[in-house]
């Protein structure tokens, strides 16, 4: 997220505040799940789709995980990284 501009970075921000807003029934096309209690918010920045992997907590809180740059070529692996993250999230945040 280093890489966003200004105005890239309050695009971002507008997402999550309708993530928040919306919480566990946000749907496709703003969010995805991924399974295991995983999911993705999908929004675009100009013309390159971006990604945040996100978690609830028990008691709801939203856990933001990962991000990354939405490509065919890379998907597998950032949800890889995701799903360990979310493991390593869920020791320490259940």
């Amino acid at each position: 997220m280093d890489s966003l501009d200004d105005g890239e970075w309050d695009r971002t921000v507008v997402v999550i505040d309708r993530l928040v807003a919306l919480g566990s029934t946000a749907r496709m096309p703003l969010s995805r799940s991924l399974g295991e209690g995983l999911f993705e918010l999908r929004f675009a920045l100009g013309p390159t789709a971006r990604r945040i992997t996100y978690r609830f907590t028990k008691d709801g809180r939203i856990v933001l995980l990962t991000t990354f740059r939405k490509q065919r070529n890379n998907e597998r692996t950032e949800i890889a990284r995701a799903r360990r993250a979310a493991e390593d999230c869920a020791r320490t945040n259940p």
